[in-house]
């Protein structure tokens, strides 16, 4: 059996449920999360958070292995299978899961209902939509590890960008409204939950609305069409 030490916000733990996932398909074994085990990192939401909505297609298990794998550094290296096992790392690389993304895909669950509901908020948008992601909350507290993104960089990728309907994502309101002068242009996630707005942005790719990311806005001086024909990140349930 492989269990994760799951740590970190929601895309860090989605990035160890799946190269813990992959392995143990590769490996002939069963993954499972122990819910008992510490929430490590910083954010403030643990992995119980998510047990019954993306996690609920995931085993549980009370097992602790006793054998540790720890990842040695942020750069790729593949997780050796050591029977029975915790692993201990962020694994933020695809070269651990990308020969099992399907099952990967399959693996993560969001409700039918809860996916529907977000669609038909999006759908009273109009023109060209623009997802923005704008994290502050712990991150304030955090700039030594996690330097802050300034109000002047997001300027200046919607200037790049030029026209558009901003949709708004953020963990702290009361920092962001202060920060910038909304107008028309810009609309608010209603959601406030982490899972939410994140199914905003994959629900922007999986319609082919043009999702402009600001790290990939900032790694592209012509702004680029993207192809997201085949694009499905995770299970929907029926």
């Amino acid at each position: 059996m492989i269990v994760p030490m799951l740590k970190g916000g929601l895309c860090n733990q989605m990035f160890i449920v799946a190269a813990g996932y992959a392995l143990s398909l590769r490996s002939h074994d069963v993954f499972a999360i122990n819910y008992n085990l510490p929430h490590y990192g910083m954010s403030r939401l643990s992995h119980v958070h998510y047990k019954d909505t993306i996690y609920k297609r995931i085993p549980q298990t009370d097992c602790i292995p006793q054998a540790l794998y720890k990842a040695p550094h942020w750069t790729y290296s593949p997780i050796p299978y050591l029977g029975t096992m915790l692993i201990d790392g962020y694994f933020q690389s695809e070269k651990h899961f990308v020969d099992y993304k399907e099952a990967v895909k399959n693996m993560f669950s969001v409700p039918r209902e809860v996916k529907d509901d977000v669609n038909q908020w999006l759908s009273q948008i109009d023109g060209h939509k623009v997802s923005i992601h704008i994290r502050r909350g712990d991150y304030k507290d955090l700039k030594d590890i996690h330097p802050n993104i300034g109000t002047e960089y997001y300027i200046e990728a919607m200037k790049r960008i030029g026209n558009a309907s901003y949709i708004i994502c953020t963990d702290d309101w009361d920092s962001v409204s202060k920060e910038f002068n909304f107008d028309k242009r810009f609309h608010f996630s209603p959601y406030y939950r982490v899972l939410l707005d994140l199914i905003i942005r994959i629900c922007l790719l999986l319609e082919k609305w043009k999702m402009d990311s600001i790290c990939y806005l900032m790694e592209h001086t012509e702004q680029q069409s993207l192809n997201f024909e085949e694009l499905n990140l995770f299970h929907v349930q029926s």
